[in-house]
């Protein structure tokens, strides 16, 4: 069984763990992607395996966080579009 866990850690949110299970030849094939995508440096130095995961998991990471700042740039808008009031003129 392989298992790939993400933390999030934090003063403000405390620790929030998320577990997922993939079978040995998952990991395995996770891995070899891994290193197939990930395995020499922009300078074209070999990665070790660890490093290599590495290297994938920043881009899966900044993926996420990429949804993450627009969530937040839509609830910014949506807060400021409701603090709005409307207003109208009328004839004097």
């Amino acid at each position: 069984m392989a298992t790939i866990t993400m933390t999030l850690a934090g003063d403000t949110i405390g620790t929030v763990e998320g577990t997922f299970s993939a079978t040995d030849a998952g990991g395995e094939r996770l891995l070899a992607w891994a290193v197939s995508a990930y395995g020499e440096d922009e300078e074209g130095n070999a990665r070790t395996p660890q490093e290599a995961v590495q290297a994938a998991m920043t881009g899966v990471c900044n993926g996420i966080m990429a949804n993450a700042n627009r969530h937040a740039k839509e609830e910014a808008v949506r807060a400021a579009r409701e603090a709005i009031a409307d207003e109208a003129v009328t004839p004097s």
